[in-house]
């Protein structure tokens, strides 16, 4: 059996402190400090953030064939829901069902994945003509929420960022 070990990388804080520090220990130490500072930091798959943006597509559907839109608002995001009053969501809502009806179909054609957000675009056939729907869904802990939708009127040509795919 053939083994290589390279040396571990140390840094020399010189005289000050008197010896070197390993730089396993100072990534180690910093990366406690942010698991355990409240921060928000997530370490995972796209393909996990982006199923559970689709799931949360499936109940936006849902609940807007229903006439839901309480509902919709409650997908939000806390950023959206405080960014966003209830009644002007709600009232949006329901001026969109009235210019677009009910939706025959939809038909994705963009993702994009970043950390902890997943964003769609979606050419869809409403009963009153064709749109393109822009969805943005915040992913934490597995769970999506809506921070951003978005409808207008006509198909728009829509380029792919290669850079920004949900690649796990």
């Amino acid at each position: 059996m053939f083994k290589i070990s390279a040396p571990q990388p140390s840094i020399d804080l010189g005289q000050r402190w008197g010896k070197k520090v390993n730089i396993r220990k100072i990534l180690a130490l910093t990366l406690s400090t942010l698991l355990f500072s409240g921060c928000d930091v997530e370490f995972g798959y796209f393909a996990k953030d982006r199923q559970a943006a689709e799931a949360g597509v499936v109940e936006f559907r849902r609940l807007y064939a229903e006439g839901n839109f309480l509902g919709l608002y409650q997908l939000g995001s806390e950023e959206m829901q405080r960014n966003v009053a209830q009644k002007n969501f709600v009232d949006a809502a329901q001026s969109s069902i009235n210019t677009f009806g009910a939706l025959k179909t939809a038909r994705q054609v963009a993702a994009s994945c970043f950390p902890n957000q997943v964003r769609f675009v979606y050419l869809a056939e409403y009963e009153k003509g064709q749109a393109t729907e822009m969805m943005a869904w915040t992913v934490h802990h597995g769970k999506a929420s809506l921070a951003m939708y978005s409808v207008s009127p006509g198909y728009v040509e829509v380029k792919n960022n290669e850079n920004a795919k949900c690649q796990s």
